[in-house]
């Protein structure tokens, strides 16, 4: 997997919440087993967990799950925590830390340690029923590693504790426009029945699209596909599910045995068990009974209790961003104002102090806009896989191109512009993009075409979507005004063409009379509208019947001025 684009990122989290689940313990020492502490240990857990496993940092992530259990246990009183619970809890995020320090150093994991602390809150876990998991969200996590020493591990665990594992191989279409995005849903699709622990080629080569047609999978039974109502995952199964992903051309599902496994990773990869008493597979950890409160153990343990922070990459307060935005902005106009008066004092050229003064400001500048804006490509990196997702759901064949270069916007956009984007691609698939039978009847391509661009131009950013849809019936927008009393017969029929486009964008208006899982509810313009208008920014319309629609969503290079409350103030 190539972690280069990430390990800044995934270092600055996993350090928040290391930090967040040294501070939840230590509380959870001194309370009665609080709910809201065990809510935001677990939160900080799966958060931890999820990182790890989409970096490939199986120990990490295997560790992190067993934490999640054990608080899960003590939500649901299976586990009465004591002093020496929490010396094992605080033991696990010992190792965590010197797993990020080295990851820091050498890109790999700890060795040291980690099968002690893992075999030991294991076998706690196991102790209590074993069914501390957190169900949907495991059934839904990935834990694709490279790292083929942590796969057969996996896989021992796997067929030790009675689990099936199968090899998935998929083949998809020559003609595929984008291989990335079906890969990446037949490995969805197989998550939903059980666990990824292996892919060929790895995500990273998957994301860059770095495989000719041709992906394999390992998948695993989770315990949550033992549920009562779940279906249990066979041959049959998988087959079925990775065959209706689209433009995947042949595909084989294979049960894999032990003899199998030690073909794949070489002889004796997978050896048999022990010869040991039963018992001896069976740990009992026994819980002290604590009959008044859980233990306090004061305050001796917090204060040699310290996270350090590993990385390049700090996390602070949106307040003082804000700050520093309006700070930069007086400074720039405040430097303008003085070189336009020194220019008229002066006739001749500005000395080097001012210049190097002019030189500054615009260096600060231009590195607060680096640091308050995020590359586009990144913020909306989700759109190709929500519209092939959207498209195999609805039956239509839709290529996605997304087109934004270099383009930044701030930070304070990224979110509601996003979501915005995901209302008009629902739209266009659901609403513009024909079925192909549709389309070829008319003389169309089979495939629809989205697009999705981003661009300045005099001092805005231009987003536009564009589809090569059925177009917006305009004559249908009439009509639906006047059913739904938003205007008369004569002042509808008096409405410009640009007018009733407008219309659009009102809340609950739509030209759908049954509504659909993704549109149809008169919802979505209306947010796009609102949400844009509240970055100071406006949206147009443009639509021909039968050759699509295009909408441009224009917004202030930089989000409005801040309030910043008078604490922030005081810091800045």
């Amino acid at each position: 997997m190539n972690q280069s684009k990430y390990i800044d990122a995934f270092i600055d989290d996993v350090n928040e919440n290391m930090q967040a689940i040294n501070r939840y313990l230590l509380a959870l020492e001194q309370s009665s087993g609080n709910p809201f502490i065990l809510n935001e240990l677990f939160r900080a857990m799966h958060s931890l967990k999820a990182s790890a496993q989409s970096m490939g940092f199986c120990r990490m992530g295997a560790l992190s799950h067993e934490m999640e259990n054990v608080v899960t246990a003590i939500q649901k009183g299976r586990i009465r925590p004591d002093v020496q619970l929490f010396d094992l809890l605080f033991r696990c995020l010992d190792y965590l830390e010197k797993s990020v320090q080295l990851i820091c150093e050498s890109g790999n994991e700890c060795d040291q340690g980690y099968s002690e602390v893992l075999d030991e809150i294991t076998a706690l876990h196991e102790a209590q029923g074993g069914d501390g998991g957190d169900g949907e969200g495991d059934r839904q996590g990935r834990r694709t590693v490279s790292d083929f020493k942590c796969v057969q591990g996996i896989l021992m665990e796997s067929f030790y504790s009675g689990k099936r594992a199968f090899f998935v191989r998929a083949v998809i279409s020559d003609d595929c426009p984008m291989k990335a995005v079906r890969a990446f849903l037949v490995i969805r699709a197989l998550e939903k029945y059980g666990t990824v622990v292996y892919t060929m080629p790895d995500r990273g080569d998957i994301e860059e699209e770095r495989f000719e047609s041709e992906i394999t999978a390992i998948v695993i039974e989770n315990d949550a596909a033992a549920d009562e109502g779940a279906p249990a995952m066979d041959v049959g199964l998988l087959e079925k599910v990775v065959g209706r992903v689209s433009d995947v051309s042949s595909h084989e599902v294979t049960e894999l045995t032990p003899e199998m496994i030690n073909q794949l990773f070489g002889p004796g990869a997978l050896q048999a068990p022990p010869e040991l008493p039963p018992e001896e597979y069976d740990p009992v950890y026994v819980v002290p009974d604590v009959t008044a409160e859980f233990p306090a153990v004061g305050s001796a343990r917090a204060a040699g209790r310290q996270i350090d922070f590993h990385g390049r990459s700090v996390r602070i307060d949106a307040y003082l961003l804000d700050a520093l935005q309006n700070l930069v902005s007086d400074l720039s106009f405040g430097v303008e104002n003085m070189v336009r008066s020194l220019n008229k004092q002066n006739k001749g050229p500005l000395d080097e102090s001012v210049q190097t003064l002019i030189h500054a400001a615009t260096g600060i500048e231009d590195a607060v806009y680096v640091i308050c804006t995020s590359p586009m490509s990144e913020v909306l990196s989700r759109l190709p896989l929500i519209c092939a997702d959207l498209s195999d759901e609805l039956g239509k064949k839709v290529s996605f191109k997304l087109d934004v270069g270099d383009t930044r916007c701030d930070i304070g956009y990224a979110s509601g512009l996003t979501q915005s984007l995901i209302h008009i691609l629902r739209n266009s698939i659901d609403h513009g993009i024909e079925r192909p039978e549709v389309r070829l009847a008319s003389g169309k391509a089979e495939e629809g075409r989205i697009s999705v661009s981003a661009y300045y131009r005099d001092g805005e950013l231009v987003v536009e979507t564009e589809d090569d849809g059925a177009g917006v019936d305009i004559q249908r927008v009439r009509a639906k005004a006047v059913k739904s009393g938003i205007a008369g017969e004569a002042e509808a029929g008096a409405m410009s063409r640009g007018e009733l486009m407008q219309l659009l964008f009102l809340p609950s208006f739509t030209t759908r009379d049954q509504t659909s899982l993704y549109s149809g509810r008169g919802v979505g313009m209306d947010v796009v509208k609102a949400k844009t208008e509240e970055y100071g920014g406006s949206v147009g319309i443009e639509s021909a019947e039968g050759r699509g629609t295009k909408l441009s969503i224009r917004i202030p290079r930089y989000s409005q001025r801040k309030e910043i409350p008078d604490d922030m103030l005081s810091v800045v």
